[in-house]
């Protein structure tokens, strides 16, 4: 199993609140993009500074879940430009074909290993799920055990899991938290 090296070899530079209807979740940038995601406020501490991109770059992830949230089309993430440091090769790779499940759908760790170009590391696939950084962006929640529905470590659990699937299948008029 690969260790994952430092989440984030560069700074921080600007982190930002965004309102969904699972709560806050709270984006965080380096100069090379999206670094985290996620319902747990970060630290306040001194950042450096955030270039006129990064601005540009965070107000549209804000954008872009307004969007999702508000017709569940989880595309409006395909270009949301992520910071990979730390990431190990195969990591990256899960990740990578996790972002090409289309919006609405699932697949197996299994598919996701072999979509990710190594399809005996079923686990190693789910560890990278585990270890996602950047839930929504790295769509997580499309991805099912053979069984079902299974683990989910978002505030709410498999509630959360379902409710975005519902949210993508179905449309944000008809799911329900």
């Amino acid at each position: 199993m690969p260790k994952l090296k430092p989440a984030v070899a560069s700074a921080i530079v600007l982190w930002r609140p965004h309102s969904s209807p699972l709560g806050t979740l709270y984006s965080q940038w380096t100069a090379a993009g999206l670094a985290h995601l996620g319902w747990q406020r970060p630290p306040l501490e001194d950042l450096d500074v955030a270039t006129d991109q990064v601005q540009r770059q965070a107000e549209h992830l804000d954008e872009c879940m307004q969007r999702f949230f508000a017709d569940g089309d989880g595309d409006v993430f395909a270009d949301v430009t992520l910071d990979t440091t730390g990431w190990p090769p195969f990591f990256a790779d899960v990740y990578r074909a996790c972002r090409r499940i289309p919006s609405g759908q699932t697949i197996s760790y299994a598919a996701l290993a072999a979509a990710a170009g190594r399809p005996a590391a079923v686990r190693a696939a789910g560890q990278a799920m585990a270890r996602n950084r950047v839930p929504l962006i790295v769509p997580c929640h499309r991805v099912v055990s053979r069984q079902g529905l299974r683990g989910f470590s978002a505030p709410g659990g498999l509630a959360t899991k379902q409710w975005l699937l519902d949210l993508e299948q179905q449309g944000a008029t008809t799911a329900k938290i």
